[in-house]
């Protein structure tokens, strides 16, 4: 349904980022199935836009967290 969360596009192994074909295929679905369903496409792309938003601060924070554990360690 329109306002629903895009599920999040895992990568295919730890730490891997997923590949633009990957995004691609992502938005395309989303998309595709917004227009079968009869719901805003553009929604449905920028749910698919915050959800990846949400994994890339994820990272951003994970990242950081092992910075400060690493510098702690010196």
């Amino acid at each position: 349904p329109a306002g629903t969360p895009a599920a999040p596009c895992l990568p295919d192994a730890e730490n891997e980022p997923q590949t633009g074909a990957q995004r691609r295929e992502r938005f395309r679905t989303a998309v595709s199935q917004a227009i079968e369903r009869g719901d805003d496409p553009a929604e449905a792309a920028m749910a698919v836009a915050d959800a990846e938003q949400a994994e890339l601060r994820a990272e951003r924070d994970r990242a950081r967290s092992t910075a400060v554990a690493l510098e702690n360690q010196l």
